[in-house]
């Protein structure tokens, strides 16, 4: 028996309706999933930046432990990224030697050690060899020697420059690096809070989907035009 028009038209309504329900639902996990990063972020914010910004004012050993921690965070995650992509690092060199350098940075500023300049090209050729010992070429020895070298240049050499920054005798006066070092910090801060409200509000095309799934092309402009503002 053929339903009526009245059938038909309830029908229709009906899945009208359940299509809109499903797309506000869709939309409340949206919007709760942007409300529980942004609130990670705010944690994270509120706990960090302080401790951040007393280790920058104060300087010394409490900077350059700080650097040491951040360093060996950062060279974790590139090994992880490069793991991704099929390179396996040497993830346990990469973190200590990142965490060493600005520790060893500190301890020549302090006269509390001395390394010899022809120490540091030393330490790319024992990775290499560590590389060609511990990995067969079926595992890309080489590739893996470049990512655990990278991971430490990409992460220990810049967190290094800044203690450089912080603890450079200026003219001024002690304050005057505290604000030169602050500077990239908050250039930092502001591109990624950029690229988060930018990218979540706007949304678009990814801009690398292979290394950062869910950063969008609007993500990237934002991070950039608040940096620059």
């Amino acid at each position: 028996m053929r339903p009526s028009w009245i059938s038909s038209v309830a029908i229709a309504g009906s899945a009208a309706w359940r299509r809109e329900a499903g797309r506000h639902d869709a939309g409340r996990r949206d919007a709760g999933v942007v409300m529980g990063e942004l609130g990670k972020r705010v944690v994270v914010a509120v706990l960090g930046a302080p401790v951040a910004i007393l280790a920058l004012w104060w300087g010394d050993a409490p900077l350059a432990t700080l650097l040491a921690i951040f360093a060996a965070l950062g060279a974790r995650e590139y090994c992880r990224l490069a793991s991704a992509s099929g390179v396996r690092a040497f993830v346990r060199v990469a973190v200590a030697t990142a965490a060493l350098v600005p520790l060893a940075v500190h301890g020549e500023a302090v006269g509390a050690v001395r390394v010899p300049p022809a120490v540091w090209p030393l330490v790319p050729l024992a990775v290499l060899a560590l590389a060609i010992w511990r990995r067969p070429p079926g595992e890309r020895p080489l590739e893996a020697s470049a990512a655990t070298i990278m991971a430490v240049l990409y992460t220990a050499v810049p967190l290094s420059a800044l203690y450089g920054l912080r603890t450079h005798p200026y003219a001024v006066g002690r304050t005057a690096g505290f604000v030169v070092a602050l500077l990239p910090l908050v250039r930092t801060w502001a591109s990624d809070i950029g690229g988060y409200v930018a990218g979540r509000t706007i949304g678009g095309r990814k801009l690398i989907p292979s290394v950062s799934p869910g950063k969008p092309v609007a993500g990237a402009v934002g991070g950039v035009l608040l940096t620059v503002a």
